[in-house]
């Protein structure tokens, strides 16, 4: 039971986490926090992934971006595809766009194609139009129905009794 409330707190916290990175592109902790979550399992691939635009200052984040880059033959296509960076460029810390500029050159030479992905925009409310007359009249049908439904139903209960007594 205790294995399986860690196995969805761990769920939970990959869905968080990833859904926060591509909410807040430009939050580099965010991709950092999901990559340790990924490293503390043992899955190096997938924190390289994450860790791919940090500067590697530890032993453990060196291994990882390797064994991600490994995994997708150092293709600098695969990797932009992979880390969907949808944020601005100039927002970011100096190495990681260093590190973007690099792939996006890898890309081009190799495949003569970058990937490119829009940012994402929030939502803005929709505008709002005056009521229709039939946006009004429809609260006073329903409560005109509701209380012809109930002198309907007392009458009816009325000349039951009537009937029987």
């Amino acid at each position: 039971m205790l294995f399986e409330s860690v196995i969805s707190h761990r769920t939970f916290y990959y869905i968080f986490f990833s859904l926060f990175t591509s909410e807040y592109p430009n939050d580099l902790i965010l991709r950092e926090q999901l990559a340790e979550l990924y490293y503390e399992n043992g899955l190096l691939e997938a924190a390289g992934k994450f860790w791919m635009l940090s500067e590697p200052t530890t032993k453990g984040i060196k291994q990882s971006i390797a064994a991600y880059e490994r995994s997708v033959n150092s293709s600098g296509t695969k990797i932009l595809n992979d880390i969907i960076f949808r944020g601005d460029k100039n927002k970011l810390p100096e190495y990681a766009k260093k590190k973007l500029i690099a792939l996006e050159k890898d890309s081009l030479v190799k495949s003569n194609y970058i990937p490119t992905f829009s940012p994402k925009k929030n939502r803005t409310k929709r505008n709002s139009h005056p009521p229709s007359l039939s946006e009004k009249i429809m609260p006073f049908i329903l409560v005109s129905t509701l209380i012809f439904t109930l002198i309907l139903a007392v009458v009816a209960l009325r000349t039951v009794m009537n009937w029987i007594f």
